[in-house]
C-alpha cells in the first residue's frame, strides 16, 4: 500500500508558532468545521498531486477530485 503525503493549509493569526498550531488543531477537531480540502501527493514519481475536497466527496457519491500541479 503506498504512503501518500497529505497537506492541509490554513492562514491563522496568532502570537506564536505554538498558538497557531493549537488554533489550527482546534479547527480540525471542530465537528462543525469545513476545513476539509487537502492536497494529496502520490509517492510515485510522475503521478500528479490531487486537490481533494471531502465535502464534495460526501455530497456527491463518486466524489470530485481536482488535479493540481
Amino acid at each position: 500500500m503506498p504512503e501518500f503525503t497529505v497537506i492541509w493549509e490554513i492562514d491563522i493569526e496568532a502570537e506564536t508558532h505554538e498558538e497557531a498550531a493549537r488554533k489550527a488543531r482546534a479547527i480540525q477537531l471542530d465537528p462543525a468545521s469545513v476545513a476539509d480540502v487537502f492536497e494529496v501527493h502520490h509517492p510515485m514519481p510522475g503521478v500528479m498531486s490531487k486537490r481533494v475536497d471531502l465535502s464534495e466527496l460526501n455530497d456527491h457519491p463518486g466524489g470530485t477530485e481536482h488535479m493540481i500541479s
